[in-house]
């Protein structure tokens, strides 16, 4: 199983798909498909999905989980998803990078790889 479903079942465990449908503007049917795992969700649907979870970290969760999920196998060993602040305390990560000098440099790394492009088009319409 997918990591994005496991992960949105776990935060959904102290509220309802009603609750959750209601807060992010998508039919309760669609947050049904996204937790059992038997439809993708779109970057927009993400992006309406985590006005949902008020928690920074539930957020930072939530996305993480779905870039994992889009890595192409072939990838995986390429690129590490990480985030430059402590969702929870807001600390500066070791790397002492903005989210923006870390998307700036994804894109520059990415230019002869169009796999990496779309990636990145991803984390920026999630996280932007």
């Amino acid at each position: 199983m997918k990591l994005f479903p496991r992960v949105l079942s776990d935060l959904m465990k102290s509220r309802s798909q009603a609750d959750v449908a209601r807060l992010s503007g998508l039919s309760q049917s669609m947050i049904s498909h996204y937790a059992a795992g038997t439809r993708g969700i779109t970057a927009d649907s993400l992006s309406e999905l985590i006005r949902a979870f008020p928690e920074r970290s539930d957020q930072v969760r939530l996305g993480t989980a779905h870039l994992r999920d889009e890595t192409p196998e072939d990838l995986k060993e390429l690129i590490r998803i990480e985030f430059v602040t402590d969702a929870v305390n807001q600390e500066q990560a070791p790397y002492g990078q903005s989210i923006e000098s870390a998307f700036e440099l994804l894109k520059n790394r990415a230019k002869d790889n169009p796999d990496v492009r779309e990636l990145i088009v991803i984390l920026e319409r999630v996280f932007r």
